[in-house]
């Protein structure tokens, strides 16, 4: 069976002051993935448990989404395929994250709150700073559990070393941008150039990370998709909702 999952990055609850949105006794660092994933697998058990499968998990990440973005809600924007998502699945209607890229990327991966995993604005390309590497990210809990796990994806979780790319930090492929933002035709981003990487095995360094120059021309939605041919675990975030005005006739 494959899961998907429909993760809008929506504005942060910036009152606190506001008792009635947290429930009392919650831990600080509650591990809303990992519920989640719970669900998710108790919702698929007698069938894997039939065939002897894990299950297929796809994150799917709507960069910058805004809670009436979607036609479920507001009915102003035509998306029948995450209403039907909403309407055959789990709608997390008190799902809240940040207002900005790396903050929300970061509290996914790792199931907690910025204030812990110190990633609480989006980070600046010019900028040595990353998603600090004692923390431990969610396809590397997967990996121990038998998944490979692939990402096509805008990144933007830092990338000053090696160390900090995706492939070292529990991906087994990653196709994408390691930055916060760029063109979605010549993929060319301020200060950086052109930032495409295709990173085909685990731990792909200076050696093996490829510049995806096959991309450039061709819109990156598009480039993404075709990349995302669902494995065990694939994180999918595309760069849409950063520039509308970007979308093809």
């Amino acid at each position: 069976p494959q899961v998907t999952v429909k993760v809008p990055c929506i504005p942060a609850v910036r009152s606190w002051e506001n008792k009635r949105l947290l429930r009392p006794g919650i831990r600080t660092e509650m591990r809303k993935i990992w519920m989640l994933l719970g669900i998710l697998k108790v919702s698929s058990v007698s069938t894997t448990e039939a065939n002897g499968q894990k299950p297929h998990i796809l994150f799917v990440v709507a960069d910058d989404l805004g809670w009436n973005d979607v036609g479920f809600r507001s009915h102003q924007i035509r998306t029948p395929t995450i209403d039907a998502l909403a309407e055959e699945g789990i709608v997390l209607n008190q799902y809240y994250l940040q207002d900005v890229c790396s903050p929300s990327r970061a509290a996914i991966l790792t199931g907690r709150y910025p204030i812990h995993n110190t990633i609480n604005d989006w980070l600046k390309p010019e900028v040595a700073v990353g998603l600090p590497l004692s923390e431990t990210l969610l396809p590397q809990y997967l990996n121990k559990a038998g998944y490979r796990s692939h990402a096509v994806v805008k990144r933007h979780l830092g990338h000053y070393t090696w160390a900090h790319t995706p492939t070292f930090r529990g991906f087994d492929s990653f196709y994408g941008y390691y930055s916060g933002g760029e063109d979605y035709y010549t993929h060319e981003i301020p200060i950086l150039g052109y930032d495409m990487r295709d990173d085909r095995q685990t731990r792909c360094g200076a050696e093996c990370s490829r510049v995806a120059s096959e991309a450039q021309g061709r819109y990156s939605t598009h480039v993404f998709t075709e990349k995302a041919l669902v494995p065990t675990l694939a994180r999918v975030a595309f760069l849409s909702i950063l520039g509308v005005s970007f979308a093809p006739a």
